[in-house]
């Protein structure tokens, strides 16, 4: 099948701003992400990612962002305990006189009952990845793939300075 190009050929504005986002795990250690609607205006249309989206004025603070993400996108609210931040990207659109923002990743473990109560409520599709597919995977959201990856590896940013 032939690689979907539109996210290269789409002139209409994008709306860059503070964001928020789930790497959210099944109990096999795979990954749930979302596939974005293939329409014009935003970012990565027809690419995978993961679940999230951009602050708005009625969030007190991320985690009421990830929290109302969640919810309208999967159906799911998640307790802040369950919820874990894990790691925040800076973003400079200086050169569109935007500033600087950032995406902040949580993290969080879905039970089996969780993932029986997903129902999708934005985008195209969902799916669970193997770590694996995803890391190998063209048309996943180059940040959210690094976001991953850097979940992933994780341990390996533990290890003991050498002497």
């Amino acid at each position: 099948m032939k690689k979907k190009l539109n996210f290269l050929k789409d002139v209409e504005s994008l709306r860059p701003d503070n964001a928020v986002a789930a790497i959210l795990i099944d109990t096999k250690g795979n990954y749930l992400l979302q596939k974005r609607d293939d329409i014009t205006g935003i970012f990565y249309p027809g690419f995978w990612g993961c679940f999230g989206g951009g602050l708005e004025r009625t969030d007190k603070d991320k985690q009421t962002a990830i929290n109302r993400e969640l919810y309208e996108e999967i159906g799911l609210y998640i307790s802040p305990n369950d919820l874990n931040e894990f790691t925040s990207f800076t973003f400079d659109f200086s050169f569109a006189d935007i500033g600087i923002l950032e995406r902040t990743y949580y993290v969080c473990s879905l039970s089996s009952e969780q993932i029986k109560d997903i129902r999708l409520g934005e985008g195209a599709d969902f799916k669970f990845f193997a770590p694996e597919d995803i890391l190998i995977k063209s048309e996943i959201v180059p940040y959210d793939q690094y976001a991953l990856w850097l979940y992933y590896s994780r341990s390996r940013f533990n290890m003991n300075k050498i002497k």
